[in-house]
């Protein structure tokens, strides 16, 4: 990343021949990287001639080959936009982001566009977005057609990544939760489950939509009802729920599986699951979306992994033919996810129904 942004910065115009570069420790700072990986993104830099080094005074731009680089420039330009959380963990460990990240940058290199990376709305605030040639946004969530309105005024081509509301006219890379859910779900059935309680998100959002309506089919299709109260709808899956989790259990606490529509939902409701003394799979099995970082003492669910570093790929892809002008008609493209097989499910046994109950 560090080697990508100094070529942008000098193509931009940002950085002229024989400039000096900012510090190891500086550039460590602004990307939260570390010591290492910036300088292994420096030694590609220098070995391929775009930046020398002079002792005791810093690293330097290579007047030549820059002066060149820029003249040679055609080469497309996308701008990925996304929340500022989002941004923010691009260099932590979380999983959906660096996943999501690789598939972008392999396939900025695969197909020689200059991307960048910046905040959404900070992006719309100024004028770097009239230097893009595309734009691809992630996940944009709340106000999410407000911001598309906005980009399509300005009349730049946009591809969206899982986006939490669909539009006609616009492309877009996402997962097929439809599909997904049921994949989950029938799983449960096939292992004898009948009682299947549903954690959800808001039915705001298409996504949830889907997933819920996967839910729900399967049931119907395998002779089951869809009862109401076997659904528990979490408004904001971003706090912690787990008292309205506990109660819905004690008022459900015949279900003998579950289903969890999202990551940050299938983190507390585990732990909460357990706090109180219920053993997952043998008290209950459980089935989720997304899949989270493995903790010590807690037992890896059976999920649907996300393509995601097949969504960053295609979404490139799609945006230069786009851009190409080899698309006539907006992208739709689900991709199929990967069912994993965990911890938390085992065989329905009739004859073994004892509950572990506290209050």
């Amino acid at each position: 990343m560090i080697k990508e942004h100094i070529l942008a910065l000098v193509t931009d115009g940002e950085l002229k021949g024989d400039a000096l570069l900012p510090s190891e420790h500086q550039l460590c700072r602004q990307f939260n990287l570390s010591r290492m990986t910036v300088r292994r993104g420096l030694s590609e830099l220098e070995k391929e001639g775009y930046i020398y080094s002079v002792a005791g005074k810093g690293r330097f731009v290579r007047d030549d080959r820059m002066e060149s680089r820029a003249k040679s420039v055609s080469r497309l330009s996308i701008m990925v936009g996304m929340h500022d959380d989002f941004l923010s963990c691009l260099y932590s460990s979380n999983f959906y982001c660096t996943q999501l990240l690789n598939g972008l940058q392999n396939a900025f290199v695969l197909y020689d566009v200059r991307g960048q990376f910046a905040v959404t709305q900070t992006m719309l605030q100024n004028d770097l977005i009239k230097t893009t040639d595309g734009i691809i946004l992630v996940s944009p969530g709340e106000g999410e057609a407000e911001v598309v309105r906005s980009i399509q005024k300005l009349g730049i081509p946009l591809v969206l990544i899982n986006p939490h509301v669909t539009m006609d006219d616009v492309s877009y890379i996402k997962i097929e939760n439809y599909l997904s859910s049921k994949m989950l779900v029938k799983y449960l059935i096939d292992l004898g489950h009948r009682k299947i309680g549903c954690i959800s998100c808001s039915l705001d959002y298409n996504y949830i939509r889907e997933r819920r309506q996967g839910y729900a089919d399967v049931l119907k299709e395998n002779g089951i009802e869809v009862r109401t109260d076997w659904i528990l709808e979490i408004e904001d899956p971003f706090h912690d729920h787990s008292r309205d989790v506990w109660e819905w259990w004690l008022r459900n606490s015949d279900l003998t599986a579950l289903f969890i529509l999202g990551g940050n939902l299938q983190r507390y409701s585990l732990k909460n699951f357990i706090m109180h003394g219920i053993n997952i799979p043998d008290d209950l099995s459980v089935v989720a979306f997304d899949e989270l970082p493995p903790e010590e003492g807690y037992p890896r669910p059976t999920l649907v992994r996300q393509p995601l570093a097949a969504m960053g790929e295609k979404s490139v892809e799609a945006m230069v033919s786009i851009l190409k002008g080899s698309m006539a008609k907006p992208v739709r493209l689900e991709l199929a996810p990967e069912l994993i097989i965990g911890e938390t499910c085992i065989p329905l046994v009739q004859d073994n129904k004892e509950r572990v109950m506290c209050t």
